[in-house]
């Protein structure tokens, strides 16, 4: 049960100031991935070559200690979380949309609690929780999804799915949500969209504030992760989009409602 009403994400721009939302937004704009396919060729994110960047990932930073190092073992058995590699493609197996449910029951609502008050899955500076995750339907394996409702709003406290007025098409939502790399995605089942509200993770801890909404988005999806892994789903966080291209689809201001990251998932493709 929701402790308090429900604000007007709009309420909260009349309390941030707005120097630290213009120092934010300039900020975040130098993230932006916002390559259109036809370009893809032409640009590059680095100057480095594939060889000289393959000797770079999977490596320490190793900061200068002194003693000994203290070597930790592999620990298996009941009870061990690992995670699984992200899929290289996903089936269009069917789903449930019950299941879907139940796995935002699990990860990304509020927890039964003491009265008057809410306890989410994962920490969040101040009890703030800026970060508005958003349900899209990326293709029909989704059995029983609600007909003529392609985007949900998440709505944590009130333990519901807001139906956004936005209708898309799932060929075309993926479309968006991939940077136009459905062909290598496979046909993902469903997704979620991680959104920072930015007049509400500013007004209380201003510039730090951003920071802290980063740090919960990945929390957010990090406990989806391990849940849908439990359940036998299949889990990729994918950040090559165009930030405006999915504010657009989702109907939402890009420049109060910043989408971070987009988490894919569904049933794995099987081995050839």
């Amino acid at each position: 049960m929701n402790p308090r009403p429900a604000l007007a994400h709009q309420r909260y721009s009349e309390l941030a100031d707005e120097a630290v939302c213009l120092d934010v937004l300039a900020f975040n704009a130098h993230a932006h991935y916002a390559l259109l396919p036809q370009l893809g060729h032409a640009v590059r994110l680095t100057h480095l070559s594939d060889a000289h960047l393959a000797n770079l990932v999977f490596r320490e930073s190793d900061v200068a200690g002194c003693g000994e190092r203290i070597r930790i073992d592999t620990v298996v058995g009941e009870g061990v979380a690992w995670r699984q590699p992200s899929p290289a493609r996903f089936d269009p197996a069917p789903l449930g949309f019950a299941d879907v449910l139940d796995l935002l029951a699990r990860t990304l609502v509020s927890q039964p609690s003491q009265p008057g008050t809410a306890r989410m899955p994962y920490p969040s500076g101040g009890a703030l929780y800026p970060v508005l995750p958003f349900l899209c339907r990326t293709s029909h394996a989704v059995t029983d999804w609600p007909a003529g409702q392609d985007i949900f709003q998440v709505l944590p406290f009130s333990r519901s799915l807001n139906p956004l007025p936005v209708r898309a098409d799932a060929s075309t939502l993926l479309a968006a949500l991939s940077g136009d790399a459905a062909g290598t995605l496979g046909q993902p089942a469903f997704a979620l969209v991680y959104a920072v509200h930015l007049d509400k993770a500013l007004f209380k801890y201003r510039h730090r504030g951003f920071r802290l909404a980063q740090m919960e988005v990945g929390s957010m999806y990090q406990r989806v992760t391990e849940q849908a892994q439990a359940v036998g789903l299949a889990s990729r966080v994918w950040a090559g989009f165009s930030d405006c291209r999915v504010a657009s689809r989702l109907g939402i201001d890009a420049t109060q409602l910043l989408p971070m990251v987009v988490q894919f998932l569904g049933q794995p493709a099987k081995p050839c």
